[in-house]
This record gives structure tokens, C-alpha cells and sequence, in this order.
């Protein structure tokens, strides 16, 4: 080999470095967004359903809420711009994208706890009704204190539904 020869391979080399280097902090930064690659890869729609399947109960649904909460919030605190090397990435479109994947998975098992608890609460006020105690006020009327219960034989009225 000669001089020339050298010369030029240790030039490539002294420029491929930096890239090299580079790589992998950018593999280290692409890592922090890679776990949440099941919220755009994965089916949510059939995830959901196996979940159900299984009947996992209000705890389960709530832990499951909860996870996803917390992935949420993960994914808000990563910064808006990344530094590497001397190239500073934005990483709004993917960190906007990222967050509303979350907020749609939160949402899709939220759904199950929210019905459960309109049933609950139909029930209590059914069951205060009937008891002759007092009843809380329709949402609707805006009013938030008890109200007296109706006598027999009327209808309740509760969000916009006749309940008796």
C-alpha cells in the first residue's frame, strides 16, 4: 500500500467516525420512542376484545387505565427537541402522534369503567328512591343539592331518562 493509499483510507475513516459516533446515540434516542411502538403497531381493537375475553373485572380494566395513563404522561415529558451531536432533532410530530395513540387506547378501556359506573349509579338512585330517602338531582337541572324524593307512582326523570 502506499502513501497515497494510506492517506485516503485514513481519510475515509477519519470521516466515517463521526457518523459511526453518531449512530449510536441516534440508535439511543430511537430506543426511548421504540417502546411505544405498540401503540401504533398493535391492533388495539383486537387486543381490547382478547382483554374482555378473558373478563377481566372493574380492578383489571381500572390497573389497565392506569397503565395507560402513565404511558401518557411518559410520553408528554419527552422533550420537544433532541440533541445529537450537532444536529437537533424536533421531535413534535412524532411525540403529537405518540400522544394521541395513548389517549386513544386510554380512552377505547376507559369506556367499560365509565359504563360500569352509570349502571352503579343508576342503581344507588333506584335504590334511594324506592327507600323514600333522598335523592340527588338530575345533572341535567345543573342543581347539585338532594332533592326530595318523588311520591308513588311518579317518574323519575334522570339524565334525560324515565327510570319508573
Amino acid at each position: 500500500m502506499t502513501d497515497t493509499e494510506y492517506n485516503i483510507l485514513l481519510y475515509i475513516a477519519l470521516l466515517l467516525s463521526p457518523s459511526t459516533g453518531l449512530q449510536q446515540t441516534v440508535e439511543r434516542q430511537l430506543f426511548n420512542f421504540r417502546r411505544y411502538d405498540f401503540l401504533w403497531k398493535d391492533d388495539m381493537h383486537a387486543l381490547y376484545q382478547v382483554f374482555v375475553d378473558n373478563d377481566p373485572g372493574t380492578t383489571m380494566f381500572k390497573l389497565e387505565v392506569e397503565r395507560l395513563q402513565n404511558i401518557e404522561h411518559d410520553v408528554l415529558e419527552i422533550p420537544g427537541q433532541l440533541m445529537v451531536g450537532s444536529v437537533c432533532l424536533n421531535t413534535s410530530p412524532i411525540k403529537d402522534s405518540l400522544h394521541g395513540f395513548a389517549v386513544a387506547w386510554k380512552m377505547r378501556y376507559s369506556t367499560q369503567l365509565h359504563e360500569e359506573a352509570k349502571v352503579c349509579y343508576k342503581v344507588i338512585v333506584i335504590f334511594v328512591w324506592r327507600c323514600g330517602g333522598l335523592m340527588v338531582s338530575a345533572l341535567d337541572s345543573g342543581s347539585s343539592g338532594p332533592v326530595s324524593s318523588p311520591g308513588r307512582g311518579h317518574c323519575v326523570v334522570f339524565l334525560g331518562k324515565i327510570l319508573y
